[in-house]
């Protein structure tokens, strides 16, 4: 057993001071405390402060990135759910249309769409982009070329499974079919 230096000698007798002995055990307060010689210089550790008072983090499984979406591609899917959602088959639970908005209220209203729907328990989606006229001399349609980056950004790719082109009845290719993932498969 290691021998305390001075000043350990000191905190242990000042935290002992409030100890009452047990029944049968003698400790006399008027013993000195034996002076032990000079400590050698301890080993300097460096640990970061912020290490100091924050608590060990579980290790996360490493899950792998999800694939990236694009229209018309299922991503794991039955191919019964694939050929039905291809098809426009499963029934569209919301609508969102993004006519006539900017870029960044369509972004925003996309995102706070896709959550809100998902939070919900909604399976299938509708978004209206609007088909766009690349041949004119001021070219529209960005909102649906910008659509698919958006649908594959951090906030919305875990909740999406596939994405695929309106059939024409429900707008062709002025709108896309975005399949959620359910709610209970969802990785927090």
């Amino acid at each position: 057993m290691r021998k305390l230096n001075p000043d350990e000698r000191r905190l242990w007798d000042f935290v002992t001071r409030s100890v009452t002995p047990l029944k049968g055990r003698h400790h006399s307060a008027d013993e000195p405390a034996p002076i032990d010689e000079p400590p050698a210089k301890p080993k300097a550790t460096h640990i970061p402060v912020d290490r100091l008072f924050s608590t060990p983090s579980p290790k996360k499984e490493h899950t792998p990135a999800p694939k990236r979406l694009h229209i018309g591609t299922a991503v794991d899917l039955d191919a019964a759910t694939a050929r039905k959602f291809k098809r426009g088959k499963m029934p569209c639970d919301a609508k969102l249309d993004l006519h006539g908005l900017t870029l960044a209220q369509a972004h925003s209203g996309l995102i706070s769409f896709i959550r809100s729907q998902s939070e919900r328990g909604a399976r299938s989606v509708i978004v209206i982009t609007g088909k766009g006229s690349p041949n004119s001399e001021r070219p529209t349609g960005k909102i649906k070329s910008e659509l698919i980056h958006w649908l594959n950004a951090a906030p919305l790719r875990p909740l999406i499974l596939a994405v695929n082109e309106a059939a024409p009845r429900q707008g062709g290719s002025g709108a896309v079919y975005v399949l959620l993932k359910r709610k209970d498969r969802l990785r927090s």
